[in-house]
């Protein structure tokens, strides 16, 4: 894989993961899912996954979902 090959799939999942950290968002603030039992799941999920992951990079994915998740949103409106 070249660099730029690498960069574009870097670029691709950094936006499946700012979206996928958008719509839960909005799931949590439309009151359609708890954020605590949603981060509960996900740390469950990861803590599965590990002991039969080769490589620990892929998971790296779906903990930056959950620390996503986790971050306040700012209290400042930007203008």
């Amino acid at each position: 894989m070249n660099l730029d090959e690498a960069n574009t799939m870097a670029a691709l999942i950094a936006g499946m993961i700012a979206s996928q950290v958008a719509l839960s968002k909005f799931l949590i603030t439309e009151g359609v899912i708890s954020q605590g039992a949603l981060v509960a799941y996900l740390e469950k999920t990861v803590a599965t996954l590990t002991p039969e992951v080769t490589d620990v990079r892929s998971l790296i994915p779906l903990r930056n979902l959950i620390a996503g998740i986790q971050m306040e949103r700012p209290t400042t409106t930007l203008q």
